[in-house]
């Protein structure tokens, strides 16, 4: 057994095993815990790159507006959930601002795409310059290049609503307050009902109808960025045991019959 296992074999060998185990047990102890920190970091940083893709495809059409850096400021244009009860709110604000009539509201849910946002070319002014077919192909290449990053994961919700107005002021009015809300809202269609002329005195004045589509986007899957979404500003409760309105005996009645 002495011959088999002399001192300086166990020595090479134990030092052997510590070259072996040592390594891993730093790999795994140090480097490894760093590598998973640092791989959360980059898809942070690439989920707020991608919120601010978005916004500064925004601000690119809107160059007045202020730029904003922070994510919970950034929600509040687009939020990392669709946040559809505050949409509603919102359209409420505008609702009671213009003096107007929601009749009717239709929401959906859509992911979107860059051949959606992509406008429909014109034939007569694909290439108004007689620029090189193969220039212009390589400039429309890189432009769906850059839709394609900004709308990447990018949602939309469409709501579809039909509002009565006393005027047509009033239904400026409305369509201003949604353009000022701090979320990016977009009104992608219009369209009016036929009232019938006054041509008379005695013809009363019909208040004016029209449908409209709002958009307004938000990016999920984002799941670091839900404790920073905005808070939902909702009417406190009112404590109505009944939505109905009601007289007092007819209350007290409804009390003694629970």
């Amino acid at each position: 057994m002495n011959n088999r296992f002399s001192r300086p074999f166990l020595i090479t060998l134990l030092l052997g095993a510590a070259a072996i185990f040592i390594p891993l047990i730093l790999y795994f102890n140090w480097l490894h815990p760093l590598n998973s920190q640092l791989e959360d970091q980059q898809g942070l940083v690439e989920n707020e790159q991608a919120l601010v893709s978005a916004l500064l495809e925004n601000q690119l059409e809107n160059p007045g507006e202020e730029v904003l850096t922070d994510s919970a400021s950034l929600q509040k244009q687009i939020p990392v959930k669709p946040l559809t009860e505050q949409l509603l709110l919102d359209l409420e604000k505008a609702e009671l601002l213009s003096n107007s009539f929601i009749e009717s509201i239709a929401i959906t849910e859509t992911e979107l795409s860059a051949a959606a946002l992509q406008p429909a070319a014109d034939p007569q002014m694909e290439n108004p310059l007689d620029e090189p077919e193969e220039e212009a192909t390589a400039v429309s290449a890189e432009s769906s290049e850059e839709m394609a990053l900004i709308t990447e994961g990018l949602h939309k919700v469409s709501v579809s609503l039909t509002v009565q107005s006393p005027t047509y002021f009033e239904l400026q009015r409305f369509l201003t307050v949604v353009e000022e809300l701090p979320r990016i809202m977009e009104v992608e269609q219009i369209g009016f009902t036929d009232t019938g002329e006054v041509i008379s005195l005695n013809d009363s004045a019909v208040d004016l109808s029209f449908s409209i589509t709002i958009a307004a986007y938000y990016h999920p899957g984002l799941d670091e960025l839900i404790e920073d979404l905005p808070s939902i500003d909702s009417p406190a409760p009112a404590n109505k045991k009944t939505p109905l309105s009601t007289f007092p005996g007819e209350q007290e009645e409804e009390d003694e019959s629970i």
